[in-house]
């Protein structure tokens, strides 16, 4: 056993050194390029200077909706890809993060890892100036934050608030200014010269949970009004309350009857899931239905077609930031709430859509 030592010792230092080996030449091939974006997010990057996306690999770089990883994703930038640097960096989970607009041609804008963001003099889409009124005579456009939740206080999720941090979030939009007001009134100013608060919030939440009620009663302990997008199938809210919250103040809107994804189904079920909607939901609770919320974010134009003709008011995405245009009147964005989500990182959200 005493002369196998020696021999079984040499082997595993060999093994050892050819694994070392293999390691290091790996770790140069594959690393360094990572090394090299390090070191460029140890510089600032300057506000308003254009950085392009590099070194993901092909996956794309992902633009959240505030500065730290539980934040919801908005939207993958293209590798190459060229934007605008709007502020930063605040330091959150690792990551110097960035507040980048340029991506697309409505101004939107959201947080990216500054770890994949390298400065460049290629030429990057300006963002639109918010102005009013726009190109359309008589028509404003408008940065508010719109948000959007789900349950509330049931659960603790990515689509579940808690009602303690639901409370405290609106005790903090009271204290720090705002007001809540309806899409209507949001519709009212950009198309019909209507008037809004100064700090105006829209406050949605999707699917019609029986758990939303409990957001009713803090709303109304506050003066507060909320948008309901419910389905005309039924899920949780009953038509007795539902007619309570629009007698209150409270808005209603559609859903779709079922919940699916609109932009896979044939014009029949599209007709239904669209239009259908509106009709039962305004013969069940005699109030009209002006807004509809498209189940999962999704649409084309086919679907963005369907809700214009079933005789909406206006069409409301999930995503997208707070710049509010007559240009998009059918998809116009909101900002997630997220379960996870702290108080700073709530008013980071609010912030950073009116910026």
């Amino acid at each position: 056993m005493k002369k196998l030592l020696p021999c079984a010792f040499a082997q595993f230092t060999v093994a050892q050194y050819v694994a070392a080996t293999l390691l290091t030449a790996f770790l140069f091939v594959m690393i360094l390029p990572v090394g090299v974006h390090a070191e460029a997010e140890g510089t600032t990057l300057r506000k308003g200077g254009r950085v392009q996306v590099s070194g993901t690999g092909g996956v794309g770089l992902r633009v959240r909706s505030g500065p730290a990883l539980t934040f919801a994703r908005q939207v993958v930038l293209a590798e190459g890809q060229v934007v605008n640097v709007l502020s930063g960096p605040i330091r959150n989970d690792g990551y110097d993060w960035y507040k980048i607009t340029g991506y697309d041609s409505l101004g939107s804008s959201g947080w990216s890892a500054g770890r994949w963001l390298l400065p460049t003099s290629r030429k990057s889409i300006a963002p639109p100036t918010v102005s009013s009124p726009t190109s359309r005579s008589g028509f404003r456009t408008i940065t508010l934050p719109v948000l959007m939740y789900h349950n509330v206080g049931y659960g603790w999720n990515r689509y579940a608030v808690t009602m303690p941090a639901f409370r405290e979030q609106l005790d903090w939009l009271r204290d720090s200014g705002y007001t809540t007001v309806t899409l209507a009134q949001v519709y009212d100013y950009m198309y019909d010269g209507g008037k809004l608060p100064s700090k105006p919030v829209v406050l949605t939440f999707d699917d019609g949970w029986a758990s939303q009620w409990n957001a009713v009663l803090e709303l109304n302990e506050r003066g507060m009004m909320g948008v309901f997008f419910v389905m005309g199938g039924g899920i949780g809210l009953s038509d007795v309350q539902l007619r309570r919250m629009a007698g209150w103040g409270h808005e209603i809107g559609a859903h779709s009857l079922t919940h699916p994804d609109l932009t896979q189904l044939s014009d029949g079920q599209l007709y239904n899931e669209v239009a259908g909607s509106k009709k039962t939901l305004e013969s069940r609770l005699g109030v009209p239905i002006h807004f509809f919320a498209y189940p999962y974010g999704s649409y084309n134009g086919r679907v963005i077609d369907a809700v214009a003709a079933a005789g909406y008011r206006g069409g409301i995405a999930a995503w997208g930031g707070g710049y509010w245009t007559p240009d998009q009147r059918w998809t116009e964005p909101r900002i997630e709430i997220s379960g996870f989500a702290s108080l700073q990182e709530f008013a980071y959200l609010l912030r950073s859509a009116t910026e």
